[in-house]
């Protein structure tokens, strides 16, 4: 009998072993699909290619490195390099039926139309809060100024 048992025991914890990983399996698939629909290819590409860009223009000595660079964040920042973190990060965060249903809305028009212009969104959003802060430099060192007056008790 009790043999019975232990090989019962084992038989359950194995089935739900089993079980988890299946669900697992079934979850990276599905945040597999949404990475897909969400295009995260073409905006990592196009970040990589905007990270360099940027970087040229702040030290333009870099520009004959700029096939170097660009391969560089290739290798680490790439959909490639990423999409095991991207389905893990996705999988944990959302439940099966979330991204089933954010996967449905990314393949319709609408859905479509949002994943094409985020990127221009996000961009000037971006462009927009460092112009104003550019504008806005002096207040930066009046408020640097106040911190180290308070920390250094007036001088």
């Amino acid at each position: 009998m009790k043999t019975r048992t232990v090989i019962a025991s084992s038989i359950i914890i194995l089935m739900s072993a089993c079980g988890t990983a299946f669900a697992d399996d079934i979850n990276a698939t599905v945040a597999e699909k949404l990475v897909v629909s969400l295009g995260m290819e073409k905006s990592l590409d196009a970040a990589i290619e905007q990270r360099v860009d940027t970087q040229i223009k702040q030290k333009m000595e870099m520009s004959p490195y700029k096939e170097v660079m660009t391969k560089f964040y290739g290798k680490y920042m790439s959909y490639n390099s990423l999409k095991p973190e991207l389905t893990k990060m996705v999988s944990q965060t959302f439940s099966k039926k979330e991204m089933e249903d954010i996967a449905a809305f990314y393949d319709t028009p609408t859905g479509k139309k949002m994943i094409a212009k985020m990127p221009e969104i996000v961009s000037k959003a971006a462009k927009s809060g460092a112009d104003r802060a550019e504008a806005n430099l002096d207040d930066m060192v009046v408020m640097i100024r106040s911190s180290h007056i308070k920390s250094h008790g007036g001088m």
